[in-house]
């Protein structure tokens, strides 16, 4: 995508009503059918430009990755710190079993390999931990 429609997205994002609203879902949906632990680690693969990594945030540390350069350095400027440049399956920067939840909104669909990414994902969850 072109950097002027990330922006907007960016501008948007934190807003807009069905943003809010599915930020809201989200993060019920998560503290209810998966209660994450105390100092939860968090992971959103395909981050897009980081509308969700703050309501991620609010489970514990969050760690994030994207593919796309636009999109990946405005998602930094929201995180406060470097996320990773990956494309799926390729996952080998993040340690195995590190994360207590693994989030991918809107992202395996797209996704050719998806069998591969899924099991790339499943190396770095903890052993009690969950995907969403």
């Amino acid at each position: 995508m072109e950097r002027a429609v990330f922006e907007r997205m960016a501008e948007l994002d934190q807003e807009h009503w069905w943003f809010v609203a599915r930020r809201r879902i989200l993060a019920s949906l998560i503290e209810r059918l998966i209660q994450p632990p105390n100092r939860t680690r968090v992971l959103e693969v395909g981050c897009g430009t980081g509308h969700n990594l703050g309501m991620l945030g609010e489970f514990g540390t969050v760690d994030a990755c994207e593919l796309d350069l636009t999109a990946r350095e405005l998602a930094s400027a929201r995180l406060g710190r470097c996320v990773f440049e990956a494309k799926l399956p390729d996952l080998s920067m993040f340690a195995p079993e590190s994360y207590d939840v693994i989030a991918l909104l809107d992202v395996l669909e797209h996704v050719a390999d998806d069998v591969g990414a899924l099991t790339a994902i499943q190396k770095l969850l903890k052993p009690e931990a969950h995907c969403c």
